[in-house]
C-alpha cells in the first residue's frame, strides 16, 4: 500500500570535506527563494532552519559548513531559475 504523500527527495551535497544527503533540498531552496531574503547571515540561518524542519540532522559543530553548502546550492538554484539572457 502506498503512502498518501510522496517522500521528499534526498540529494547529495558537499558539506565541508564530506558529502551529506539533504532531505527535501529542492523544497528548501524554493521556500527560501520565495521568502526573498537577501542578507547573507539571515539567508544562511533560514536555510539551516528549513533543512532542520525537513528532518535533516545538522550538528551544531557542522552548522558553519552546512551554511556554506546550502548557500552555494541556493545560489546555483537561483541561477537556474533565471530566464536565459538574450
Amino acid at each position: 500500500m502506498g503512502s498518501c504523500c510522496p517522500k521528499p527527495s534526498t540529494k547529495i551535497v558537499k558539506v565541508g570535506t564530506s558529502q551529506a544527503g539533504v532531505i527535501g533540498l529542492d523544497e528548501i531552496l524554493k521556500k527560501a527563494m520565495d521568502e526573498g531574503l537577501t542578507e547573507k547571515s539571515a539567508l544562511e540561518n533560514e536555510l539551516v532552519a528549513l533543512a532542520r524542519d525537513h528532518g535533516n540532522y545538522i550538528a551544531s559543530s557542522a552548522e558553519g559548513a552546512y551554511k556554506e553548502a546550502l548557500l552555494r546550492e541556493f545560489r546555483e538554484y537561483c541561477r537556474q531559475q533565471q530566464p536565459p539572457a538574450r
